[in-house]
């Protein structure tokens, strides 16, 4: 169901009257948390607490008006920014009065990428170092384009850590993070990109050394830093970071 809210668009599994309100927590290195308190129909309660939703989705988008475009120019497709997207992990009721209040306490994915790692086998790593650098390289940069300009120095700050990071169908990881008797391992050095179906047509893998990396990274910044030029000091410290700790040669 899909519901508004002070400017914002909650997609929810849930028949509601109104939200209430929506904290939501975003914080360096960890989750973001949403917490959702609706408003619902008092002889809904009893389905609602037998309803199995944790797990499911939860979808919060903001409405950014532009004041330089006209009513008929402001679509919803580009004004509606993603905020977070994760799933529910827990539900509880509450009773005001005459109030019955479902409270959704919600992750965002990025949660499962870090507590289950994901299976691939490589049955010959040649040949994936090896793939086409063209195609590498627009898949890469639609890595980039998924993770939004609102997550991007989350990202860097991940890649400074030598973490990886995704969400839902795209994520990346690095070589450190797998043992040698893992099936995920691909190598000692490097770093692998995953793609999934339905992000893609068919599961793709691309694993890259450093300084490829780096290069797809480079260039990657240049197009963020086109539109957030106030981030320039932030990114370049991000940058610093990441060839230090990958003891990269630019």
């Amino acid at each position: 169901m899909l519901v508004t809210y002070k400017g914002f668009e909650i997609d929810i599994p849930y028949d509601i009257q109104e939200i209430k309100y929506i904290p939501l927590k975003e914080e360096v290195n960890e989750h973001t948390k949403l917490q959702l308190k609706c408003v619902v129909e008092a002889d809904k309660i009893l389905e609602y607490i037998n309803k199995l939703v944790e797990g499911e989705k939860v979808v919060v988008s903001e409405y950014i008006k532009n004041e330089l475009r006209t009513e008929e120019e402001n679509t919803d497709e580009d004004t509606k920014k993603l905020i977070f997207q994760g799933k529910i992990i827990k539900v509880d009721i509450e009773y005001h009065g005459q109030l019955h209040l479902l409270e959704l306490k919600c992750i965002s994915f990025t949660h499962d990428f870090d507590i289950e790692k994901k299976k691939r086998t490589f049955c010959n790593l040649d040949l994936t170092y090896k793939k086409d650098t063209r195609r590498n390289a627009d898949l890469v940069k639609y890595y980039y384009t998924v993770m939004g300009g609102e997550r991007f120095l989350t990202v860097l700050n991940h890649y400074a850590n030598g973490e990886g990071y995704g969400i839902e169908n795209i994520w990346c990881v690095f070589a450190d993070d797998y043992e040698t008797w893992e099936d995920d391992y691909f190598g000692d050095t490097g770093i692998a990109y995953y793609f999934d179906y339905p992000a893609v047509e068919k599961d793709e893998t691309v694993i890259l050394d450093y300084e490829t990396f780096f290069k797809y990274l480079k260039e990657a910044c240049i197009e963020y830093l086109e539109r957030n030029p106030e981030n320039k000091k932030e990114v370049e410290g991000y940058l610093t970071e990441i060839k230090e700790r990958f003891n990269i040669v630019d």
